[in-house]
């Protein structure tokens, strides 16, 4: 009997640390409602992709000094090709005196990169991505917006 209670607290408690590892993804429309509230302007850069790589790309401009990238893709394969691509991207301008953090739990990953000159950020949630290569004074605003995106 013993044996059968704990076996059910382990597996209460696996179900429990799966479901907070998981994050819900923004659609594309929740993007653009959220970023236009907070001030940036809104443009649809999709038609700069090849027709199938992509089902929609989101740019949200802040005073012409830097821009999120929002990207659905066909799927979560797919997201994830292009999390590790754009990691590995970031991964070349690393310096000594650059730091890093990185997140990957459930359904969702996280790379950052700071360097005395940039800010760098790609997060992914199921099939969706966020893309940011913005001058480092930006750092905080973007964590900010970051934040309130849940990416």
């Amino acid at each position: 009997m013993k044996l059968k209670v704990v076996i059910l607290y382990v597996l209460a408690a696996a179900l429990f640390l799966t479901a907070c590892g998981s994050k819900t993804a923004l659609t594309n429309e929740q993007f653009i409602e959220k970023m236009e509230s907070a001030g940036y302007l809104i443009a649809d850069a999709t038609n700069q992709f090849a027709e199938g790589n992509v089902e929609t790309v989101t740019l949200a401009m802040k005073d012409g000094v830097y821009q999120i990238e929002f990207y659905v893709l066909p799927s979560n394969d797919r997201a994830v090709a292009a999390f590790n691509a754009s990691k590995n991207d970031f991964e070349q301008m690393k310096g000594s005196g650059s730091s890093t953090g990185e997140v990957n739990i459930g359904n969702h990953n996280y790379y950052g990169l700071s360097t005395g000159e940039g800010y760098y950020v790609v997060s992914r949630i199921d099939n969706t991505m966020i893309y940011i290569n913005a001058s480092a004074e930006y750092k905080d605003e973007i964590k900010d917006i970051l934040k309130e995106l849940g990416y």
